[in-house]
């Protein structure tokens, strides 16, 4: 139920409906709502799973041992989703279509900022809290421009995000601006 589910939900057209969702199955009716409440309920499983197979791409951050295996870390995490989602274009046409997935890195993006600022490659005039929203946002952008670029054919450098970070994290100059 849950592939067809995905199969269907990833459909670039239109996604299915409930009914198009069993069918694809192949069960009946009654035996999908043993699994299922609704559609609502099984766009959920869709999305959690989605969710757990990005988090397993990425990988858990994990401590850099200098700089450079800082910025290392972060272009290969970034690399290794871009790859997946060429890879999976059923993933890809699931993240385009779901919201809120951002949200389940938010782990992942605290113990980045964490790991900039012991570092020293983050700036620290910036609130803790503000300085992760803003890292999230500036990758929430970039994976949608991304995404967008990839549905339709074209080239995307994985490594885009890292740049644009390296510009937010700069330490700031007498000037207001960054170095």
């Amino acid at each position: 139920m849950l592939a067809a589910a995905r199969a269907e939900l990833a459909r670039p057209d239109q996604p299915g409906s409930y009914a198009a969702i069993i069918a694809r199955a192949g069960i009946s009716k009654t035996s999908a709502y043993l699994y299922f409440d609704g559609k609502d309920d099984v766009v959920l499983a869709v999305k959690d799973d989605l969710i757990a197979r990005l988090q397993a791409v990425v990988g858990p951050w994990a401590q850099a041992s200098s700089r450079t295996d800082f910025f290392e870390r972060l272009a290969a995490a970034s690399t290794r989703l871009h790859q997946h989602l060429v890879r999976h274009p059923d993933d890809l046409q699931l993240l385009s279509t779901m919201s809120s997935v951002d949200s389940a890195f938010d782990d992942w993006f605290e113990a980045l900022v964490r790991d900039g600022l012991r570092l020293e490659l983050i700036r620290s005039d910036v609130p803790f809290e503000l300085m992760v929203a803003s890292t999230r946002a500036v990758v929430a952008t970039v994976d949608e421009w991304s995404i967008g670029r990839l549905l339709r054919g074209q080239r995307v450098d994985p490594c885009e995000a890292v740049e644009l970070l390296k510009g937010l994290w700069g330490t700031p100059t007498k000037r207001g601006r960054t170095k």
